[in-house]
Order: structure tokens, then C-alpha cells, then sequence
């Protein structure tokens, strides 16, 4: 009992923690001694997950239902690993956004706040792990679907961030290592933990990557510009509809089954 109730307890304070630290960096920007303020950077789709994952820590809190639970520490993993993304790159975007007549006043406040929330992030994924791993799913997932999904994780992580496209302000190589950090890693890391978890979470999981893509594709304004976003997004779309469908297929076992 108690080494299933410290993952919930883990993952609730990190969550909590996350949240506070999200709270404070949303909600301004930089401000400087003439008066003059700057608004955040961040965009709106982390608003959605930081919203998934205050509910999945109040879902481990109040339910009792192993499933309930399980669905939620799936769900909460895929926020989480959205949120350090984010988090690591604004943590530079503060930097670069800063301006070169002064500094501003809150400047190591702001990245600091960007930077609590990529401990966070990784701290309630791994907490999410911890517990998935030490409970044992009632439908552990085929081999066959893990290996489909380790072949989209890799496709998805590698193909995103190209997809995306960047623009002369941000350079190549800043827009790839924003992407993937942002886009393609936690979306390839949301489907591979979602197929992992078993067979009647997995679904859960998926649906949760894919309102996290869908977000991205509708926001009209992302913190790194990507130009082509929606053939990106699209692109993990894609990946989740072929693991969605493969996970529909029943297994040859069950298949011939005999009837009871």
C-alpha cells in the first residue's frame, strides 16, 4: 500500500510545484527599470497542459479506481514531458528576448521559473513511470504493438521537428532543437508510454498525444515560429491513427480463442 501511495504523492507535490511555477511565468514577463514590460513568451497549448496535469494529480488524489489511476499517470506523463520541453526552451527564448539596452529586472526570476518547470516536468514523468512500472497493467500490451510503437516513436521524434520548417529570424538549428524538444520528443515519448502502460490505458494515451497535437496545429501563434507546424503536426497525427488501428486488431491468441 504505502510503495503504490508514494508515486501519487510524488506526483501530486511535483505537479503542484509545477503548476505554481507555471502560475508565475504565464501570467508576466519581463519588466524593466523605465517602467517598460514585456509580455511572456510562452504560447497558449501550454495553458492545455498544464490544465491535463493539475487534473490527472487531482484524479490520483480523490479516485480509488487502479484504472482511474493508471489512465492517469499515462495522461499526466504526456503533459509532463510537453512541460519540460517548454520549459527548456524558453528557458533560452528568455535569454535571447531580452533586449540589449538593459537588463531587465526579473530576468534570472523568469528563467528560473522556465527552468522549474523542466525539473517538474521530468520529475512528474519519471514519477508517472515509477508508478506504471511498480503497478502491473491487468492487459499488459503485445510485444507486436510495442514494436510498432517504438518504430513511430523514432519516426515521429526524427520527422516532426524537420517538418516544421523555421524562419531566417530563428535559424535552422535553433527551430530543429526547439521542435524536437517541444514537439517531437514528448509526442514520440506519449505514444511509446501509451502503448507500454497496456491495453486498456493505451487508448487514453493516445487520445491524450493527439489533443496535445491538435492544439499545436490551431495555435496561431507558437513560441518558436514553425512555418509549416501543421505538416508536422499532421505528421504525428498520422503515427497515432497506425498505432490506434493496431491496437484495435486482436491478437492471434485471441483470435482463436475458443468461445466459453
Amino acid at each position: 500500500m504505502i510503495g503504490r501511495l508514494v508515486p501519487v504523492g510524488l506526483f501530486g507535490a511535483l505537479a503542484a510545484g509545477t503548476f505554481s511555477a507555471f502560475i508565475r511565468t504565464a501570467t508576466g514577463g519581463f519588466t524593466y527599470p523605465s517602467g517598460w514590460s514585456k509580455q511572456s513568451i510562452y504560447d497558449s497549448t501550454i495553458l492545455l497542459s498544464v490544465a491535463v496535469l493539475a487534473s490527472c494529480a487531482i484524479i490520483l488524489a480523490m479516485s480509488r479506481s487502479v484504472f482511474a489511476r493508471r489512465a492517469a499517470f499515462v495522461v499526466g506523463f504526456a503533459a509532463s514531458v510537453q512541460i519540460a520541453g517548454t520549459g527548456a526552451v524558453a528557458y533560452r527564448r528568455w535569454l535571447t528576448s531580452s533586449g540589449f539596452t538593459a537588463e531587465p529586472e526579473n530576468f534570472r526570476t523568469m528563467r528560473g521559473l522556465a527552468a522549474s518547470l523542466v525539473i517538474g516536468g521530468i520529475a512528474c514523468a519519471g514519477a508517472a513511470v515509477l508508478a506504471l512500472w511498480g503497478d502491473r497493467a491487468s492487459h499488459p500490451p503485445l510485444a507486436r504493438n510495442l514494436a510498432v510503437a517504438a518504430v513511430c516513436t523514432v519516426a515521429v521524434a526524427a520527422a516532426v521537428p524537420l517538418a516544421m520548417g523555421y524562419d531566417a529570424a530563428s535559424g535552422r538549428a535553433t527551430a530543429l532543437g526547439a521542435h524536437a524538444l517541444m514537439y517531437g520528443m514528448p509526442w514520440a515519448l506519449g505514444l511509446l508510454i501509451s502503448v507500454w502502460s497496456g491495453r486498456r490505458t493505451d487508448v487514453i494515451g493516445l487520445g491524450a498525444t493527439l489533443l496535445g497535437i491538435l492544439a499545436v496545429i490551431a495555435d496561431p501563434q507558437v513560441m518558436i515560429p514553425a512555418p509549416s507546424r501543421v505538416t508536422g503536426g499532421l505528421i504525428a497525427v498520422v503515427a497515432v491513427a497506425l498505432i490506434a488501428l493496431l491496437i484495435r486488431q486482436p491478437s492471434t491468441r485471441e483470435t482463436l480463442a475458443p468461445a466459453p
